[in-house]
Formats: C-alpha cells, structure tokens, sequence
C-alpha cells in the first residue's frame, strides 16, 4: 500500500493526549476524527506504532482535512501516517549547542555559557566582537527545537580611547572593497560606534553595520546611515519583492508566510521551524527596497515544519534574469563589477565571466548565483586582475591593517607573500575559523589575484578524535532546521552521510538547495573538521556534479554565518 508522510505537518496532541488515544485504539475501540471527506466521517484503524508514529489505514479518498491534520490526497486503499512528535528535549538541545559553540575551538566553555529551559536557549559569557556576538546567536537559532534565543553576551571592552576606534572602523570601511566608496562619517564613544551618512539600498547600509561589528574594541553599533531611492515603490512592489526574497531562501516555506505591506510598513504571518528563520525571515523583508519597518511577531515558531522543498523548475531565461537581479542586489559587488559581469545558463548550469579588482568580489558574485533557487551548478570564469594597479608593498600593508582589525589574536602569526599577484599565505594558528580569518582579509584586500593559503591549522589544539568529529557533525546535521529531517519511524538524517579520517570529513548524500549544500559544509567545521569534502548532491541539480562544478573540497573555514561572510572553495 502507498504511504503518505505527514511529518511535515504533524497533528497537535500532546504525549498524555496521544497516549491515551493509543490506548483506546489497541484495546479494539475506534474513534471518529473531525475529516471532512468525501463519504463523512469515517473510522481510522491503527496499524503501527514506531518512534512516536501512528499509521492508519484510510478505506476512502480524502479530499481535505482538518485544522493542523495535513494529509497528501489518496485514493484506494492507502495508510496515512500522523505524528505525534515530542518537543526535542532540553538535554538533546544542549548536547548540540555545544557542539556548535565549542566543537571548533572558536568559544570555550569558560567565555560563553548556556543553559537550555523548555527550547528557550539562554547565552552569557564574554566575547571578543559583536559578529562573535551574532555568530553564537545564530548557532543557537539554528538547532531544531529552539524555540527563543535570550542573547545575554557581552562584548569586552578593548582599552583604547575614542578616536582610535573611530580610526580603526574608518580603517575597516576604507579598505573594504565595495563599503570604501560610501564616504560614511563615523564617531566613537566608550565603545560604541555611530556610523552617519546616506546610501543607496539597505544591504549597503547593512554591509557597512556588519564591517563596524567586526573590529575589535566595538561594543555596539548605531546605525544612523539613510537610505536615499529616487523613488518610493507601491506598496504592491514592496509586498512582490518580499516575497521574491522569501522564496530564495532555503530555510523559508514562502508558502507558510503572507505578507502584508501598508504605507511601506510590512508585516509577516505565518511559522518557520527555526529562530534563525524567523530572523531571516524578517531580514529578507528589511533587504528591499522602501521597507519602512518590519514586523515579524506574527511568524511563530513551530520547531516541527519542514525545511525549504526542492525549487521549483526554471528556463534558463528565468535563471539567467534571476542570477542578474541576484547580483545586482549584492552590495558586496561594486558597480564597475556589475557592469563587467555576463551570466550565461545552460540546462540549469550558470556561467559567470568578466573581470573584477579583489577575490571577494569573484566570491560574492559566485554565491549570489548559487543561491538562485533552481540552478543545477555555477562555474565561475571571472578573473581577478590588479585593476588599480596596487604596488605589492601596499597590498601586504592593507592586509596586514584588515588582519589586525579583525583578528589581531593572529596577525603576528601570518606572513603574505606575493607572487606576480598571487597572494601565498603561511603560518600556524589554533582552528580552521582563524585560519579562514586570514583568507578573507586577503580576499578583501585589493590588488590580490588569487590566494595559495598554506596555513596550518594545529590539530593538537583541537583535541578532538575522528569519532568525536563525526559524532559532533553527525549532531549538528541532524539538529540544524534547514536541513532535511529524517524520515519519520527512522533514526537520523539518512540524507547526508558523514565520515572522518585524520580530521578531514567526508559528506555524501542529498539535499534539496546550494544553500543546504553550505550549511552541511559550515555544520562539519563546527563539529570540528580541519578540512571538508563535500559529494552531497543537490536535487535541484540536472546531475550530481555538473562539468565546472565538481566536489568541493574546503581547506579553510566557510564562516558564512552571517549575509556577507564569503566561503573559500577549493
């Protein structure tokens, strides 16, 4: 008989309701359900129950259903399987918490602290810079089950005066490729920066919060930058663009969210499965274009639902105008890039070339086309030439600025060598994140072509086995809400395979998005892995691997925890 999978949608009981319903059914009685079918109600006969499901054989066609009891159509004799699914326990929440937060190395047990009450996460402790901040949160938010992240960090205070700060945040916006441009006025107080000026969309406005929050010293960022449009779009484009945001993101059932927009001011309804969701639910909306405000208390939280489906199909046309808009919106891409860029599709394969001035620019261009829902594979033939012409003294000197900006803990760890435009990189650090730390401050200074990073990760400092990697990744796949979940009556995620020798982690296995593609990459570093090869393969691709794609292996940290973290591949 054909069976329908309702764990999508479980039906709401609680344990001592569904038991005692249990009961009932295996002591011979039969209990008429509020269906509306086709031939009334009729009686539901048990058949199984495993792991929390009970499966009923379903003698009629069902047409609809009733209130949260989401059943696929049937039609002869078929089984229907309801879930009564138990809250994930505390205990189950904090075991992954760890893994996330402490796997890597990136916190110890002694900076940030937690406890776990009822799905409510609760962080304190000490960090070291505001985007540490959000990259703890956002590890929280993620876990399946969490129901409220109480953000209770502190940033500690570096003992420099107010106008060295100032410096070095103006330093920071200067040297950043696209955010150099905005002619932004920054003031700095006991810690916290005020960043004043006007720009042209709210990713740039953003872009520029997220710079200021990753130089250490910040403590708090006011955002004061303006948005200036040439014109205000209808409220009927603002609710469109919303939703066109919505469904590109792999955590989001846009179908599950309405959205309502009245004099520029939106407002979402609807569940998500994660915090996490609903953060980026809620920033998807603030991203377009003559959003006034946002409010997101009418999206709940309902640990239960689904991750994002498979994408719907495409023409390459359609894909081709998608990766265009997607590039267009990332602030991350200056104009001169924008202009220089071509995109090309074929059977769901984009092709991106042209000629940009910094590795990060390549980088963003090629993960704005990948997360283009329905795109079977991106190759990237964009090349990085030195269109400034930066001397390589210069070059060495902005990175080692970035560097100590951003990871000052590492900066006198890394040498950078250079090499007709080739940037090497050498040295040893204690994780795989400061190793990544490196690349992106190189991959964000100007003038560099490509990047060889040589730096070796101390594996003796992860002091983590194989097993207890793979265990942690194992956790933390399982638990991360964007993922797909195991199918209901098994244990585990069957869709992604993991194993590690010698730290490095194999992925194999199925998901339905690039997007879900990263996060099981991002998911085995923070487990622990030094390095990551990823085979999984992406079901809304025309083929496992299409030609230019291929595996990829990552040798340096993909810490795209946050917009415009930017992952290194291969």
């Amino acid at each position: 008989m054909p069976v329908a999978q309702v764990a999508s949608a479980p039906f709401s009981l609680s344990e001592k309701e569904a038991k005692s319903r249990w009961k009932q059914l295996n002591s011979g009685h039969r209990i008429y359900w509020p269906l509306n079918m086709t031939s009334g109600n009729q009686p539901l006969v048990p058949r199984l129950l495993n792991d929390g499901i009970v499966t009923f054989q379903f003698p009629f066609r069902i047409v609809s259903t009733f209130l949260w009891l989401a059943l696929a159509t049937l039609s002869g004799s078929a089984e229907g399987a309801i879930a009564f699914r138990k809250a994930v326990p505390d205990q189950e929440i904090q075991r992954t918490l760890s893994a996330g937060l402490f796997g890597d190395r990136f916190f110890t047990a002694d900076e940030v602290k937690t406890s776990v009450r009822k799905g409510t996460v609760t962080l304190s402790g000490k960090v070291d810079t505001l985007r540490a901040r959000d990259r703890a949160i956002h590890i929280a938010g993620s876990i399946r089950g969490v129901r409220d992240v109480l953000d209770h960090l502190q940033v500690l205070p570096t003992p420099v005066g107010n106008r060295e700060l100032r410096d070095r945040v103006r330093s920071a916006v200067r040297l950043d490729p696209a955010a150099g441009d905005y002619g932004l006025k920054i003031t700095a107080e006991n810690g916290v920066v005020t960043l004043l000026g006007s720009v042209v969309s709210q990713r740039e406005r953003e872009l520029a919060e997220w710079i200021a929050k990753g130089v250490h010293g910040v403590r708090d960022v006011k955002n004061n930058i303006a948005v200036t449009l040439n014109r205000q779009p209808s409220d009927r484009t603002i609710a469109r663009d919303i939703s066109n945001q919505l469904q590109g993101n792999s955590r989001l059932h846009p179908d599950k969210i309405k959205v309502q927009v009245r004099s520029g001011e939106a407002r979402l309804q609807g569940s998500v499965n994660s915090v996490l969701a609903r953060s980026q639910a809620g920033m998807a909306a603030a991203w377009v274009d003559g959003v006034r405000k946002v409010d997101v208390s009418g999206v709940t939280v309902e640990p239960q639902s689904p991750a994002g489906g498979v994408p719907p199909s495409r023409s390459d046309g359609e894909l081709e105008a998608d990766v265009r808009e997607s590039l267009a919106e990332d602030p991350q891409i200056d104009e001169r890039a924008k202009k220089a860029m071509t995109v090309k599709a074929r059977k769901g394969v984009i092709t991106l070339s042209g000629t940009v001035a910094n590795v990060i620019t390549k980088q963003a261009a090629e993960e704005a086309a990948r997360n283009v829902p329905g795109i079977s594979g991106v190759r990237n033939k964009i090349v990085v030439r030195n269109l400034d012409r930066v001397a390589d003294h210069v070059i060495r000197s902005n990175f080692k600025t970035i560097l100590e900006l951003t990871g000052p803990d590492i900066a006198d760890d890394i040498a950078l060598s250079m090499e007709r435009g080739h940037a090497i990189l050498n040295g040893k650090v204690s994780s795989p994140f400061e190793k990544w730390l490196a690349w992106d401050a190189a991959a964000r200074t100007k003038g560099i072509r490509s990047i060889d990073n040589r730096i070796r990760v101390d594996r003796s400092a992860l002091a983590l086995t194989d097993l207890e990697i793979a265990r942690n990744v194992r956790r933390l796949i399982r638990a991360d809400s964007s993922l797909p979940t195991a199918t209901p009556g098994q244990k585990g995620s069957p869709q992604i395979e993991v194993s590690v020798h010698n730290g490095v982690a194999s992925l194999t296995g199925k998901v339905t998005t690039w997007p879900q593609h990263l996060t099981a990459t991002q998911n085995a570093f923070l487990g622990g892995a030094a390095r990551v090869e990823n085979r999984i393969q992406v079901e809304s691709a025309s083929s496992p691997f299409p030609a230019g794609t291929g595996a990829f292996f990552y040798s340096g940290y993909p810490a795209a925890l946050d917009p415009y973290s930017r992952v290194p591949t291969g």
